[in-house]
């Protein structure tokens, strides 16, 4: 039977993949780390240590000597949390950091990432778009459904020119085609005639939009003939309508596509497909 390789050590095993200096910086900092901690454990023991530990050090026994334990380890605690909260001046006159580490062992620290906070996309687009438009006088809207039937809470069912194409209809639901940037794929979904405008955009970008999309710096618009449904519901808002006043069949009559797009700062489109 072939002999067994023996387990490398951990000094051996944290060798593996650093260089031999990189490793020596390790060790240094680690072996300052165990210092540091048997320093702090000494001291605990010495306060322990010099605390009323009898049963008749403190009125009420062995509860009182334990409440007093307690009080004594807290504020210690309270003490070390305080003192890495505030700047440490020593270190950072040795070249430390503000944790109170040493250069080599600040190196192998990694910092938390930073909270990410949920984005609303329709609510951001919106806000980005009241900032640009400002006082502007409104854009261009895309034409109009010509006798466009309003009715509240259709059922109706239209053959139309074919099944998901102009004028089809089922329980009162057209379908309309989303296309994800120029070039991304195309993910259609039913609307409801009656649904109001503001309502359908707001549906897009929950189902095509991440907020983790936001959280990169970019920003998405939606077009429909080659005119942002954002900015015609901004100009709407300007003119004080409400959102009930326009709805989807006012501009879509059902086969229609729209774009979802996403920019960088510097307005060049990105991929969606990558959030």
């Amino acid at each position: 039977m072939a002999d067994l390789p023996c387990p490398l050590s951990r000094s051996r095993a944290r060798a593996i993949g650093r260089t031999p200096a990189e490793h020596a910086a390790l060790e240094q900092a680690l072996e300052r780390r165990r210092a540091r901690r048997a320093a702090e454990a000494a001291r605990m023991r010495s306060v322990i240590g010099t605390s009323p530990t009898s049963a008749s050090a403190t009125p009420g026994g062995g509860a009182g000597s334990r409440r007093m334990l307690l009080s004594l380890v807290h504020g210690y605690r309270a003490a070390k949390a305080a003192r890495l909260r505030s700047p440490a001046e020593e270190p950072a006159a040795k070249g430390g950091d503000e944790r109170g580490l040493g250069e080599d062992e600040s190196e192998y620290c990694f910092a938390a990432p930073p909270k990410r906070h949920s984005v609303d996309p329709f609510d951001h687009a919106m806000q980005r778009m009241r900032e640009e438009v400002g006082e502007a006088p409104p854009a261009q809207t895309p034409p109009r459904v010509d006798g466009a039937r309003r009715c509240a809470g259709s059922t109706r069912k239209v053959r139309g020119a074919g099944w998901h194409r102009r004028g089809y209809r089922d329980l009162g639901c057209m379908w309309i085609n989303v296309k994800e940037g120029t070039k991304g794929p195309v993910r259609g979904q039913d609307v409801r005639e009656d649904r109001t405008l503001r309502g359908f955009v707001r549906d897009v970008f929950a189902s095509h939009a991440s907020s983790s999309l936001y959280d990169s710096g970019l920003h998405c618009d939606l077009f429909f003939r080659k005119k942002s449904l954002i900015r015609m519901l901004v100009d709407l808002e300007n003119e004080g309508r409400s959102d009930e006043e326009t709805l989807v069949c006012d501009y879509f009559d059902g086969g229609e596509t729209v774009y979802i797009k996403a920019y960088d700062t510097f307005g060049h489109e990105r991929s969606l497909c990558d959030w």
